[in-house]
């Protein structure tokens, strides 16, 4: 019969029937003891009734405030970004119009560009070129 090397021999006899039985069993002794260890903290375990039911209601309470502060921060970013969307909105209106106003000045349409400084003052009562092309539409003489 041929000689095994060192490396195969270790294998067959030791590493292989190791593996196949030995880890298996490991595995079993290992999910057994966590079982027991368990049973065991039941058996030992000196608190009432009323003392679990305090402590679940306690821990409940903590995730109802969690829950609660979870909540309120989220309606506070939804109210700030809507809040900054609502600016953004404005905003670009506002460019939008003094383009408009621009565009009625240089055309010379009073009555369009007086509308369009209406818009502008009903969405930013403080807005200076709305306020500057008021004054000087109100400063021209009327034609009829």
């Amino acid at each position: 019969m041929p000689e095994m090397p060192l490396l195969a021999g270790m294998f067959q006899h030791f590493i292989l029937p190791f593996a196949l039985f030995g880890l298996p069993l490991v595995l079993l002794g290992v999910v057994g003891a966590f079982f027991v260890w368990k049973d065991y903290q039941q058996a030992v375990d000196t608190t009432s009734a009323a003392e679990r039911l305090a402590q679940a209601l306690e821990e409940h309470r903590k995730q109802a405030n969690e829950a609660g502060e979870r909540q309120r921060l989220a309606m506070e970013h939804a109210q700030e970004q809507y809040e900054h969307e609502l600016w953004q909105a404005r905003q670009t209106t506002l460019r939008a119009l003094h383009a408009q106003m621009r565009a009625c000045a240089s055309a010379g349409m009073a009555a369009d560009l007086h509308a369009a400084c209406q818009a502008c003052l009903d969405i930013d009562p403080d807005d200076a070129l709305a306020r500057r092309y008021q004054a000087s539409l109100a400063q021209q003489p009327i034609h009829a």
